[in-house]
């Protein structure tokens, strides 16, 4: 094995080469960058999502809204449930307007943890907007992202925040009491 010296010309190509690396690790990546725009973009909160579905998806409910921005633009990820179907689509950030028709699947198509987050849904006495409405008041923040999730194997409203220093927070759909 050659060794490297400072005064070997490998050695310069070799150091540049590290600054260049750690240099590129101090910098936000480009997905990470467009991400904070899409969320300096987005002007309604995931409240303002779900009172949307409520309107153009009425009598269905609502089981997640999460913010999943599309090319820098706020976009929400939705999925709301009726009479045996789930149905999937994608909300502008903006306008509260559906971005597609979305996708709908039959629940018997569904696997196993969405199959338990379904059923779960059904026994819940409380909607994502109050369990949304606690974790704010508990964190005094904004909601980025909420909805079922399986969690240590119990089934939980699960509410995500803007800020990177909240931790998600764990809501139990049937007592509404937060889990630790």
């Amino acid at each position: 094995m050659q060794q490297l010296r400072a005064d070997n010309p490998q050695a310069a190509a070799v150091k540049q080469a590290l600054q260049n690396l750690l240099a590129g690790l101090d910098r936000p990546s480009d997905d990470t960058s467009g991400k904070a725009q899409a969320t300096a973009a987005a002007k309604l909160s995931i409240k303002d999502i779900i009172t949307a579905l409520e309107t153009f998806r009425a009598g269905e409910s609502v089981l997640d809204v999460s913010f999943e921005p599309k090319d820098s633009q706020p976009v929400y990820a939705v999925r709301t449930y009726a009479k045996g179907k789930v149905w999937d689509g994608l909300i502008d950030g903006v306008t509260g307007a559906a971005i597609d028709n979305g996708t709908v699947t039959d629940e018997s198509a569904l696997d196993d943890e969405d199959k338990s987050e379904l059923a779960a849904s059904k026994h819940a006495k409380i909607t994502l907007r109050e369990a949304v409405d606690v974790a704010e008041k508990a964190n005094d923040s904004r909601a980025l992202s909420a909805g079922l999730e399986q969690v240590r194997g119990r089934v939980v409203w699960e509410i995500l925040f803007q800020e990177v220093k909240h931790k998600p927070m764990h809501i139990d759909p049937i007592t509404g009491m937060v889990q630790q």
